[in-house]
């Protein structure tokens, strides 16, 4: 999310360009514009209007804007089976990740009264399904991928993901896209507001 702080009277009309393409408008009502691009890249304000129709074209003001980063389990498979804790059986998960390092994320462990045949079956869960559940969170991973062990059995899922730049909660199935706009957690800590600058989220 991109913030910047207007002069004059409004309703402003703000034009920008993403990846030196095509000119975008937006409307603001009001001296505060919050951009979001839906996409990331490089965001350049090309014009700004104001209710007279006075335009003005600021030099310089671009910023970058980064995607969201992502963490998947075993390659998508989330179930450990199998594992016989009185005979020291340990589970190996491996998580991946795409942004730009550090990562912080959490991930959660459930261990489930009901069995799991097919990835669209972890959608139908219901709590009555669900034995018990804790949540783990990992900092400070510099890397790409991630490892750790496990004697318990169960479904683990990433519930969490942030990067340098960019955090948000992650639905079930590990995917990009899996993600909505109600899901969407502005990592404050991260990224402080500026006004008229970027708060990289």
């Amino acid at each position: 999310m991109l913030y910047y702080t207007l002069s004059g009277i409004g309703p402003f009309k703000v034009y920008y360009s993403l990846n030196d393409g095509e000119e975008v408008p937006v409307t603001a009502s009001d001296n505060q514009l919050k951009l979001r691009t839906g996409e990331p890249g490089i965001v350049t304000i090309t014009r700004a209007c104001n209710v007279m129709g006075c335009c003005s074209k600021p030099v310089g003001l671009s910023h970058v804007v980064h995607g969201w980063p992502t963490a998947k389990i075993n390659e998508g498979n989330d179930i450990i089976e199998e594992l016989r804790e009185d005979e020291g059986d340990m589970g190996k998960i491996r998580v991946e990740f795409t942004g730009v390092p550090p990562f912080d994320f959490t991930y959660s462990h459930k261990i489930l009264n009901v069995g799991i045949h097919k990835p669209s079956d972890i959608n139908q869960l219901t709590p009555q399904d669900i034995k018990s559940e804790k949540q783990i969170s990992i900092v400070g991973i510099n890397d790409y991928k991630y490892v750790f062990e496990s004697s318990e059995e169960g479904l683990y899922t990433v519930s969490s993901i942030s990067d340098k730049y960019c955090g948000h909660r992650q639905s079930y199935s590990n995917s990009s896209e899996d993600k909505t706009s109600e899901e969407t957690l502005e990592k404050s800590e991260k990224n402080s507001e500026k006004k008229s600058e970027e708060n990289e989220n």
